[in-house]
């Protein structure tokens, strides 16, 4: 798998401030370091999206969670390990503070997912152990569906894509309150 990806693409992008756009379950994200204020702000300007929505945290390996689970009881540790790896982001409590204000927006909680895409998984093993994700599209608008798709709308806004294909999921992840199982979306 390592010959698949771009390493040093991918790590300059990253390293530098950049915003890639990248295939998931379903839909194309948008990544960036999430401890990067730059990077998260060009991807809000890209998608013209407020800060105080807050952006989602995803990653391949269910250990790098675990800094957010910790303070959580074992039931609601053990369910959100039900969930995971898997098309769900899980809304979890960040009261230390452990992702930064951009990311979380104007929330005390942190919207996460552990998924098997191999691009995030292999990115997570190689680059860095979480990664920025939302949909690749400007707010309001449909999210892009393929690499074609991306290219063509997003392509001069972005400073790199990732090739590849989504796992085909017809949609977004659902979004669901860990604590409260109410779901968002």
């Amino acid at each position: 798998m390592s010959d698949q990806y771009d390493l040093p693409t991918i790590l300059k992008t990253f390293k530098n401030g950049g915003v890639f756009a990248y295939p998931t379950e379903g839909v194309w994200g948008l990544g960036c370091d999430p401890f990067n204020t730059a990077a998260v702000e060009k991807i809000l300007a890209i998608k013209s999206r407020p800060m105080d929505k807050g952006l989602i945290l995803i990653t391949g390996q269910l250990n790098h969670v675990d800094q957010w689970l910790v303070h959580l009881p074992v039931e609601m540790q053990n369910k959100a390990r039900t969930y995971w790896p898997g098309h769900v982001t899980l809304v979890v409590p960040d009261e230390t503070g452990i992702a930064p204000q951009c990311v979380r927006g104007q929330h005390d909680s942190i919207a996460i997912r552990v998924t098997t895409h191999p691009f995030v998984q292999w990115f997570s093993h190689n680059v860095s152990p979480m990664l920025v994700s939302t949909s690749a599209n400007k707010s309001g608008q449909p999210a892009c569906m393929t690499y074609d798709e991306v290219v063509e709308k997003l392509g001069d806004l972005v400073d790199y894509v990732v090739p590849g294909e989504t796992l085909g999921a017809k949609s977004a992840s659902q979004i669901i309150h860990l604590e409260t199982g109410r779901h968002i979306r």
